[in-house]
């Protein structure tokens, strides 16, 4: 039977196409990057045990320009990541506001890319493991809905994107 038009070809060539070949509109589960970004530093507030402590420390940096990220609140305190640039003034700020600091000015950020990341229920785990496995000391963690986090001491990063790359099958890695 011939078609009655090139509408008609076409779409008899695109059914014979995806009855031979599986068209996928979606990405394929799975880690697909690894991606490593050094300049980051940890900085650890001592003495934040209240909400009003910790607010005050926070508006510091607010008032001051400076951004943070993994944001974590602890028992008598609070940690975060900012950009190591940063780290001077970040603790002169928060010296002056009365606070004691702990800083890491030396660390990497690795990140595991993947498509809905929450539902691998193995990846945070797997990524501990290697992380470990090569002596890397997780600093803080994070994630979110395409990513998970770990933050390292930046003398450990090489081997540690090494082995996440064979504990994962990943061959896209940027470095930043």
């Amino acid at each position: 039977m011939r078609p009655h038009s090139d509408t008609e070809a076409l779409l008899g060539i695109l059914l014979s196409v995806a009855n031979r070949e599986r068209l996928s509109f979606e990405r394929e589960r799975g880690i697909r990057e690894i991606r490593a970004i050094s300049g980051i530093a940890h900085v650890s507030v001592r003495n934040a045990a209240t909400i009003d402590e910790r607010l005050k420390a926070l508006s510091e940096l607010k008032n001051d320009g400076i951004s943070i990220f993994l944001l974590k609140f602890h028992n008598g305190g609070l940690s975060f990541a900012l950009n190591a640039s940063r780290i001077d003034r970040t603790v002169d700020l928060l010296r002056k506001a009365g606070f004691e600091c702990v800083t890491n000015p030396g660390c990497v950020l690795v990140s595991l890319f993947a498509q809905n990341v929450r539902e691998m229920p193995d990846a945070f785990a797997r990524m501990s493991e290697a992380l470990f496995e090569c002596g890397a000391p997780v600093v803080q963690t994070g994630d979110a809905h395409d990513r998970i986090n770990c933050l390292i001491p930046g003398q450990h990063a090489q081997d540690a994107v090494e082995n996440l790359r064979a504990r994962f099958g990943v061959d896209r890695v940027s470095w930043e």
